[in-house]
């Protein structure tokens, strides 16, 4: 047995079609029948039910389980070597949902690939949900983001609190209220009371991300059923809305202080910008790897990297004195 027999084998149970899987091998399929024989031949066992259509047996199933395992322990062993060999070079696969990857990769990235400039770098980015799925997978070596729901099999490294902001656009209050607009503005200023806007229309989150899922919590602690002008998963495209004047919305500090950064004096003076009390308001940020996964030297440098720029860099400061 080798390991290229049970990357082909793993081909083969994946497809369960060996004309299918010797195309996706760009072999022949007498080729791929020859390397599943060896392997049948291994464990005195059929791996596959030949009768149309093609099915695992109880001995194929359970390889499968195993392959994946063996081929994941020699993959950790080759990097594990490596590091010992030299552990500025290989590669280092990260997963970081889009709004991190904005605001948090430009200060660190640029940084860490001049430390180590042999270190190939692999980016994953995707909603919060897709980043810890291919973390649990093993797609990637560490994750950016919240913490995640399930941390039992992780190593959870907090590298900062993360806050959330009411944005109000001047522009919809003084449509709103339009005899009312300068008190509303300065009761918000004191309290940051959300339900002085109960009659604003709101751009929120798609409830099943984690940002819908604390504004959610938000509005039914203070018992308020927010209007709701448009839902999205674009936390960027609502923010440029909320900029229009279409709706108030809560977003990210870091992601506010980033996008008026490079915006000009007239929009700051035309946003209210509000500090929120609530506990869902208040979220941790973290880099994450498997317990039981190998972590290469370059992951643990990563980190530490970050969690360095995490003290220093401009995305830290906060935007309220």
């Amino acid at each position: 047995m080798n390991f290229l027999n049970l990357e082909y084998f793993l081909v083969a149970a994946e497809e369960l079609n060996f004309t299918r899987a010797a195309k996706r091998l760009y072999i022949s399929q007498q080729s791929l029948s020859s390397h599943i024989a060896k392997l049948e031949e291994y464990f005195q066992a059929p791996l596959f039910d030949r009768t149309p259509p093609l099915t695992l047996t109880k001995e194929g199933s359970c390889l499968v389980r195993r392959a994946k395992e063996m081929l994941q322990i020699r993959e950790e062993t080759a990097k594990e070597i490596n590091d010992i060999r030299d552990f500025k070079s290989g590669e280092l696969s990260i997963g970081c949902t889009r709004l991190w990857g904005r605001v948090i990769l430009p200060y660190i990235l640029p940084v860490y690939n001049r430390r180590f400039p042999n270190v190939r770098l692999h980016l994953l980015e995707g909603n919060a949900d897709e980043v810890e799925a291919s973390l649990q997978h093993g797609q990637v070596d560490l994750s950016i983001g919240y913490v995640p729901s399930n941390c039992s099999n992780l190593t959870v490294n907090v590298i900062c609190q993360e806050k959330m902001v009411l944005l109000v656009p001047f522009q919809l209050l003084d449509r709103t209220y339009p005899e009312h607009a300068r008190e509303v503005k300065l009761a918000l200023k004191e309290t940051s009371d959300i339900t002085l806007l109960k009659d604003c229309p709101f751009l929120v989150m798609d409830p099943a991300s984690s940002m819908g899922v604390a504004t959610n919590h938000i509005f039914r602690s203070i018992g308020l059923t927010p209007q709701i002008a448009l839902q999205s998963r674009n936390l960027e495209t609502l923010l440029a809305l909320c900029f229009q004047g279409m709706g108030v919305m809560f977003c990210p500090e870091v992601l506010v202080a980033e996008e008026l950064f490079h915006k000009d004096e007239a929009l700051v003076d035309s946003l209210g910008i509000y500090p929120l009390f609530y506990q869902e308001a208040q979220r941790q940020l973290s880099i994450n790897h498997l317990k039981n996964k190998y972590l290469p030297h370059a992951a643990a440098e990563f980190i530490q990297l970050t969690k360095d720029s995490m003290d220093t860099n401009p995305f830290r400061l906060s935007f309220f004195p």
